[in-house]
């Protein structure tokens, strides 16, 4: 789904709380968000025109350049410090955006974008399933994510449900999951990283993981055989 030569409109995680109920105000959010924090970086303009500025950059047009200054500015100054940062290209937040989804559409985009948050400038990551519901629920950690989760987006936390997001990502949204006999599962996008470079390099460190862990055991009964023996040569 993401191009190399795409603008991308870079947010917080938690604006994605508010993707089920309003999945339109959560683009819209993420735009001003993004204009926002791209208007800081011009030196010259009105606030109103510094945004009209970084809309250009991003080649979209406001309706209220002003308001959405404020509305971003908003959003920028009450996000929590080292929060984990998500990215959307414009032609999939505009789908989102002025196109009708299902609860379906709105959960398999959220488990893109957490993944993507987790993933950031990495070429793969490993990640739990706990892990990746609570980046969907907007939470940085599994730790500080509520026990209990708000409808819809608990009905997808289940095994069947997750299984079927997974599925999409690899057919629709140019994900790579590999989780052979691991807890939890390897991820990367398929232009940066392909599949074909996840599963070598995760086999890769497996068969180091097995190399280190046969020598360590080897070393550990070397050093208990040499203590018998030297032991029962005491004794003699």
């Amino acid at each position: 789904m993401d191009t190399a030569d795409q603008k991308y409109f870079n947010f917080p995680i938690n604006l994605l709380r508010g993707a089920f109920d309003d999945i339109k105000g959560m683009m819209n959010d993420a735009m001003n968000y993004a204009c926002y924090s791209k208007s800081q970086e011009y030196v010259i303009g009105t606030p109103a025109q510094k945004m009209k500025d970084a809309a250009k950059f991003f080649g979209i047009t406001l309706g209220n350049a002003k308001r959405s200054f404020e509305d971003g500015k908003s959003l920028y100054n009450s996000t929590p410090a080292k929060s984990p940062m998500t990215g959307i290209n414009k032609d999939i937040c505009f789908d989102f955006y002025k196109n009708e989804k299902t609860e379906a559409d709105i959960a398999i985009l959220l488990a893109y974008l957490a993944l993507k948050s987790v993933i950031g400038s990495k070429p793969y990551v490993h990640i739990t399933n706990e892990f990746l519901i609570a980046r969907m629920a907007g939470y940085a950690s599994v730790k500080s994510m509520p026990e209990a989760l708000p409808e819809p987006l608990a009905g997808y936390t289940t095994r069947r449900k997750l299984d079927k997001i997974k599925f999409e990502l690899r057919s629709n949204w140019n994900v790579n999951i590999y989780g052979y006999r691991v807890r939890g599962f390897y991820v990367s996008i398929d232009n940066q990283f392909s599949l074909e470079k996840l599963i070598y390099e995760v086999e890769k460190q497996r068969k180091t993981n097995i190399e280190k862990k046969l020598r360590q055991q080897q070393n550990d009964a070397i050093m208990k055989a040499k203590t018998k023996l030297k032991n029962e040569l005491a004794n003699v």
